[in-house]
């Protein structure tokens, strides 16, 4: 969500700032020394003092930052004492913008906790959030959502909200929420807000919502639905021949542990047959949900390496999954190519007893919960790409109740 200045730009391209009707430019200055001229990397504030002309070195060559930092200056008058700006007028949207900049998170997670503390501001300030996730009504309700300033937002309001939740989450609740929901937009809230480099350039020294508690939450049992081998014997006999597109994703979600978003979105330039591996990379097509899901994949089936060997040999594109829909340029919005055949792969899943919300992300599941049978914990973390392993023990290691012991009673 960039930041809302009408006049970024003026028409000759260059970055301004307007404050009471009169526009600064920003300008990379240019420094000589020995005859020679260098470009800083930095933007600067160009403006007159006194009659005379002065460069303000506003310490970012990030244009958001920079028109954002050039404001705080320019409230202040010729002193150019930051610890004097009114921060005020500072809104969710450019403290969304700012930390979007800083680029600690990948596209995907950020988006996510935006529309997280988005929707928990609009609770706060009764704006109603549209069911839509694109389009005009969408537009509006972040325009509206952004506007409000950060100095609005109080500690009781989001303790006020969090109680909210935890009336939604009890047994006898009419619309009953999973706590889990409510503890994700406390986790981005905390992510968001947290102390870091944009305390100093917003006149933080606090922010509300850091001392949230979570909600309690249900531990998540991993249980098997069908033994995954007949489930694979079946797939090779339905699937294979008569749905190959269907049997490609099935192997991408059970054989290599892909997400299906990952798979929509593979190329056939990720795969190494040399070196039997799966080469997972951001692009501008998708930003992995996080940094630990990029990297490498073993094939460890030669049987699924000679499956999409045979494929890439036939290929009629470059991604691995067919579609004539196009791979869409909305990043905001999740949309799928592969929709028609994810659709169909769902719904032999279910005819087979795999009844569940996210049957093909269950096969990513059963896949890792293998993987740990044969081998241990950490190589199943490894198989899903998790960045903690705690994440596979609570979500994606079925219970063993067939223990037993050497006690004798």
């Amino acid at each position: 969500m960039a930041l809302d200045h009408a006049d970024r730009n003026d028409p000759q391209g260059q970055l301004t700032v307007t404050v009471d009707g009169r526009s600064y430019r920003l300008v990379h200055r240019i420094h000589y020394r020995g005859g020679k001229g260098k470009r800083s990397k930095n933007l600067y504030l160009r403006m007159s003092v006194g009659g005379k002309q002065r460069w303000i070195n506003l310490k970012t060559s990030d244009p958001d930052l920079a028109v954002l930092a050039a404001r705080k200056k320019l409230l202040v008058g010729p002193s150019l004492k930051v610890e004097d700006v009114d921060f005020s007028p500072a809104t969710v949207a450019q403290y969304l913008a700012a930390f979007k900049a800083l680029g600690t998170l990948p596209p995907k997670t950020y988006r996510d906790y935006r529309n997280r503390v988005l929707r928990v501001v609009a609770w706060i300030k009764g704006i109603e959030v549209p069911i839509a996730t694109r389009g005009p009504r969408r537009i509006a309700f972040e325009r509206e959502v952004g506007a409000v300033r950060l100095l609005m937002i109080k500690e009781r309001d989001l303790m006020a909200w969090r109680e909210r939740q935890v009336e939604l989450c009890r047994r006898d609740a009419k619309d009953r929420l999973s706590p889990r929901t409510a503890n994700g937009s406390i986790a981005a809230w905390w992510a968001v807000f947290r102390k870091s480099s944009l305390w100093p350039l917003f006149g933080l020294t606090s922010f509300p919502g850091l001392g949230m508690k979570k909600l309690s939450a249900k531990k998540v049992i991993f249980r098997t639905l069908v033994p995954l081998q007949g489930l694979i014997d079946k797939a090779k006999q339905e699937l294979r021949e008569q749905d190959p597109d269907c049997y490609d994703l099935f192997l991408l979600a059970t054989a290599l542990g892909l997400r299906l978003k990952e798979a929509d979105m593979l190329l056939w330039s990720a795969f190494n047959f040399d070196r039997k591996i799966l080469d997972l990379k951001a692009s501008v097509l998708y930003g992995y949900k996080s940094y630990q899901s990029e990297g490498e994949v073993k094939i460890y089936s030669d049987k699924v390496l000679d499956h999409f060997r045979s494929r890439f040999e036939n290929r009629a594109g470059d991604f691995v999954l067919k579609s004539e829909r196009p791979a869409g340029e909305d990043k905001d919005t999740t949309y799928y190519r592969c929709e028609p055949t994810s659709d169909r792969l769902k719904a032999w899943l279910r005819s087979h007893g795999v009844v569940c919300d996210k049957p093909i992300h269950y096969l990513r599941g059963t896949g890792g919960n293998q993987v740990r049978i044969d081998n241990d914990i950490f190589a199943a973390q490894c198989f899903l790409r998790h960045a903690s392993v705690q994440t596979t023990i609570e979500f994606y290691s079925e219970v063993d109740t067939s223990y037993s012991t050497t006690l004798e009673f």
